[in-house]
């Protein structure tokens, strides 16, 4: 569909019957996870119904493509110079002109506008209340859905940019998002060790990688996760809610060689394990021990070990070390194992530069000094190979999920009315599985 000419005041109320008539395939168009076809899109875009710019549609959607890529890239396959080529065939400016959405803005929301008021005063002379505000939202909510984008797009560059760089920075380090094992993880992790009990209100997994690295010519293949845990909560004057977080980065390497141990400076961790002495009185102050047999936590504790242990935990920050009863090892710590690549002004305005500036390898030394440590933690305990990944994450609990639960549909956006039309189409195609479910 190319720009609707809408200076025909008919031509406006055919286009509000049309975007109410396929309303999901306009929601989907802007926000739905899944690939839509061009065709589609531009059948199905407020943006192009309202006669935004064509150049500036054409922008937005490779913009799009780029997020679906980047959502869809669990495995790590798509290059950098894959995302960034479509914006160096593209040929024009990287970029949305203010004055250019907001012309293209004007038209349809004084014409909204004045049919919103005309509503309200025809039924407010009838009814002598504002009852007829109700009846004019067939003509604002289009109205505002367009602004919404038109904003959208003004953003969309910038965000993009630092969803490239951030997913080049995972690339560097060797990791790949499974945000599929958040929960059997976490469920595995609060069965099999200690230390992932310290909410008082909640306690969760927000992200999971996949990695590898060469370490001193050992290949290790582990999980990388961000565990949060809800500590307490407040309400202000205005009775809202705050919560307080307490947010830790792990590592977990799949291996055998001794039981369950726990090493923790954290006095939220409780354990009905045993309690356990080392010979450092300074190292006894700062870290809390539990051993399920005590020879576990004598083998691993020897005078070296424990340096290392006091030297890691200044690097990182609150260092936890937990096994398993089968001798899995998990290290907690503070510091950010994503590290951060500094965007400056470049972005995807000035492709090229940035395709550049990416190419630069930034692998995260954060993930190499809790490697290391991990290494020596294995040569103490002589464990000559870690077991297989795949076979730890077979292993793991299967998530049960019920057929429709409109609470575990996740919202994005950066504000209310962005977020609420991005559940649209998932709920909606929820609601039509549990009908058909229910026949």
């Amino acid at each position: 569909m190319n720009n609707i000419d809408n200076d025909q005041p008919n031509e406006y109320f055919k286009n509000i019957f049309f975007f109410w008539k396929h309303f999901n395939a306009f929601t989907s168009s802007e926000f739905s996870r899944e690939s839509m076809s061009l065709e589609d899109r531009k059948k199905y875009s407020i943006f192009l119904l309202f006669g935004g710019d064509k150049d500036y549609f054409e922008l937005g959607s490779i913009l799009q493509d780029t997020q679906l890529k980047l959502k869809n890239s669990g495995n790590s396959q798509v290059t950098v110079s894959e995302l960034i080529q479509p914006y160096l065939d593209y040929g024009k400016p990287i970029s949305f002109d203010v004055k250019a959405i907001a012309r293209s803005v004007i038209q349809p929301i004084i014409k909204s506008i004045a049919l919103v008021l005309l509503t309200v005063f025809i039924v407010s002379i009838f009814t002598k209340g504002f009852e007829g505000f109700s009846l004019s939202l067939p003509f604002f909510i289009p109205a505002a859905f367009f602004i919404l984008i038109c904003m959208k797009y003004l953003k969309l560059v910038n965000i993009v940019s630092k969803q490239i760089i951030k997913y080049d920075s995972l690339k560097d380090s060797g990791l790949t998002s499974k945000s599929q094992l958040k929960q059997p993880l976490f469920q595995w992790l609060s069965s099999n060790m200690e230390g992932f009990n310290r909410g008082k209100i909640e306690n969760y997994l927000t992200e999971v990688y996949l990695a590898e690295k060469n370490i001193e010519d050992e290949k290790l293949e582990y999980i990388a996760f961000k565990y949060t845990s809800v500590v307490s909560s407040s309400k202000d004057r205005n009775g809202k809610t705050t919560y307080e977080t307490d947010t830790y980065r792990g590592i977990l390497l799949p291996c055998s060689g001794l039981g369950k141990l726990a090493i923790s400076p954290d006095k939220k961790v409780k354990s009905k394990l045993t309690e356990w002495t080392t010979v450092s009185q300074d190292f006894n102050k700062r870290f809390n021990i539990w051993c399920d047999q005590e020879m576990d936590a004598s083998k691993l504790l020897s005078p070296a070990t424990i340096a290392d242990i006091e030297k890691f935990d200044n690097v990182l920050g609150s260092l936890n070390i937990f096994t398993s009863p089968s001798g899995d090892i998990c290290l907690l710590f503070k510091a950010d194992f994503e590290e951060k690549k500094s965007q400056g002004k470049l972005s995807l305005s000035e492709p090229l530069a940035f395709l550049t500036s990416l190419n630069e390898d930034n692998s995260s030394p954060t993930l190499t000094h809790v490697l290391n440590l991990i290494m020596k933690l294995m040569a103490q305990i002589n464990v000559d190979k870690p077991n297989p990944i795949r076979d730890f994450i077979n292993d793991l609990p299967e998530e049960n999920q019920p057929n429709f639960k409109p609470g575990r549909i996740q919202a994005e956006g950066e504000n209310a009315v962005e977020r609420f039309f991005s559940v649209m189409p998932q709920l909606m195609e929820d609601m039509k599985k549990a009908k058909e479910s229910k026949k």
